[in-house]
């Protein structure tokens, strides 16, 4: 391994790291770790590149809410998005809690190199075309739930009905009733 592997990260232009097991792309705002790759939405992303920006530091509650988000978040919403954070890098102790001040990264952030392209969910042609055209994707999943419904409708069999029919004769007001089983 190079030196450069084991040298935390002090600099905001690495976007790529090692937390423990885990290795994070800032840029995809993905983490892989034990084989899985998993996407970060925006916040999670935003919280994640906050700890390693400034770690060792201690980032306090009210920045996390005002960085990540603009002011408008609330401390459930944060206290959900560490949680998560530590259950996607595989560590509950990658993050630190201080007590009425904050979070920590616990570990150190490492410069890593990114995976392999084609390799992560970010350079899946699905996860692209889907960032491309979002109306499309809708309009095709919608299609697709249609087409499974019609599939399934055509493909059970009917359920067994009874129809009852009444008829009158007009001349001699006589009523009957018919009663047809089946589908029919």
């Amino acid at each position: 391994m190079s030196d450069l592997a084991h040298k935390p990260v002090s600099n905001s232009s690495v976007r790529c790291v090692r937390i423990g097991e885990a290795v994070c792309d800032l840029n995809a705002g993905l983490v892989r770790c034990a084989g899985r790759d998993d996407r970060l939405e925006p916040r999670l992303a935003g919280v994640l590149a906050l700890l390693v920006q400034r770690a060792p530091d201690a980032i306090s509650r009210d920045e996390f809410l005002d960085l990540v988000w603009d002011g408008e978040g609330s401390d459930e919403a944060l206290t959900q998005s560490i949680s998560r954070l530590r259950r996607l890098l595989g560590d509950a102790g990658a993050i630190k809690t201080h007590p009425r001040i904050g979070y920590s990264l616990a570990r150190p952030a490492e410069p890593a190199r990114p995976a392999e392209p084609g390799v992560t969910l970010a350079g899946h042609p699905a996860i692209g075309f889907a960032r491309r055209n979002p109306g499309l994707s809708v309009a095709v999943g919608v299609l697709l739930v249609f087409a499974v419904v019609a599939a399934i409708r055509l493909l059970a069999p009917p359920p067994d009905r009874e129809i009852e029919f009444i008829v009158q004769d007009s001349e001699t007001g006589e009523v009957e009733f018919e009663v047809l089983q089946g589908g029919n």
